[in-house]
């Protein structure tokens, strides 16, 4: 058995794999192990993802178009998570498009006011005498602060890749949302920088006013993120995924335990919000 024939047997592909779209990106590759692959029954799209996996675009010549200009607010909230934030921050502040990146500090026990002397773009609201986080409420809070039109809600671990292409991160009408997408996980083999981009999310601010902001009664991890995404389509939104190949990753999440997403939560538990609440998303297709 050749090692495609046994990649294959093991690995099944996602079914948001583009052979087409990855095809684009990589400089040769209609040859690649051709006519191998023809003449023992695997397709292109089976190729064109052993290729993804184990090669990672390596002879791609891709170059990210340059930047369109825009006027994009980020909104982030943090409890106690100052030292990741300031390495992610240092990575939104270089993009022309982010005219502003509003931080609710949510009772940090290290105040984060300094981190607005880095770039008049940081903007610090500080909430005090709180014990435990709530990942909505700081968010809302920074949402209606907001002076441009469209969103770019973050999370604290999120770090701009300037070798990716932005745009893509953006790339939204007024009917239209991008969201992360946990099912990604598949191309950094389960590591954790993309499957953990879930939070992220790009919508323009009067959608956001019309279905009513982040839900602030869901007060431990996870979820409020998931139901968003699901009243947004409710409300007719189109949800657009990210964009991601080999050579073009505009955003990743810097991995870590379960420890630190709940650290600051009154339940301890990853799947607590989720055995509560259920699965937002289970009746959408995002399952």
């Amino acid at each position: 058995m050749t090692r495609i024939q046994d990649f294959l047997k093991t690995n099944n592909i996602p079914d948001d794999f583009d052979e087409d779209e990855y095809g684009q990106y990589i400089e040769g590759i209609e040859n690649f192990w051709e006519p191998y692959c023809t003449n023992h029954g695997i397709t292109k799209r089976q190729r064109y993802y052993f290729h993804c996996i184990t090669y990672s675009g390596q002879n791609s010549t891709y170059k990210p178009p340059k930047e369109k200009e825009d006027n994009v607010s980020v909104v982030v909230g943090c409890m106690d998570r100052e030292k990741m934030l300031n390495i992610s921050v240092h990575s939104w502040i270089q993009i022309d498009s982010i005219k502003e990146i509003i931080i609710t500090d949510w009772s940090s026990k290290r105040e984060m006011t300094y981190l607005k002397y880095l770039s008049p773009k940081i903007k610090i609201i500080r909430v005090e005498g709180k014990k435990h986080y709530n990942a909505s409420t700081p968010i809302n809070m920074a949402i209606r602060r907001a002076k441009y039109e469209k969103i770019l809600k973050l999370d604290t671990d999120y770090i701009i890749n300037p070798f990716g292409n932005f745009n893509d991160l953006i790339d939204i009408k007024k009917d239209e949302f991008i969201s992360g997408d946990h099912r990604d996980d598949y191309i950094d083999n389960r590591l954790g920088f993309i499957k953990g981009l879930t939070g992220f999310l790009c919508v323009h601010k009067e959608n956001m006013e019309k279905v009513g902001y982040y839900d602030e009664s869901i007060e431990n991890y996870g979820t409020e993120d998931c139901q968003m995404f699901q009243r947004l389509m409710d409300m007719g939104l189109k949800r657009k995924k990210l964009k991601f190949h080999p050579e073009n990753i505009p955003i990743y999440h810097s991995p870590h335990s379960n420890y630190y997403r709940c650290e600051n939560f009154q339940e301890k538990h990853v799947l607590y919000n989720y055995k509560k609440y259920g699965n937002p998303l289970a009746n959408a297709g995002y399952e």
